[in-house]
């Protein structure tokens, strides 16, 4: 993917977040959106999964 398209596919990652999050019903929505954006951001990084808590 070319320096362009990430920086478009952030920018549309962190809109959505912004528009959509007062309107989503589940923090678990809302992080999932998050996670997307970490991807954009910092794909080589290891994200998301799911914990419990003990």
């Amino acid at each position: 993917m070319s320096y362009k398209h990430q920086d478009e596919a952030r920018d549309a990652l962190l809109k959505a977040i912004v528009e959509l999050a007062p309107k989503m019903g589940s923090a678990g929505s809302i992080r999932d959106l998050a996670e997307a954006y970490a991807w954009a951001v910092s794909p080589g990084q290891p994200h998301g999964g799911h914990t419990t808590n003990k």
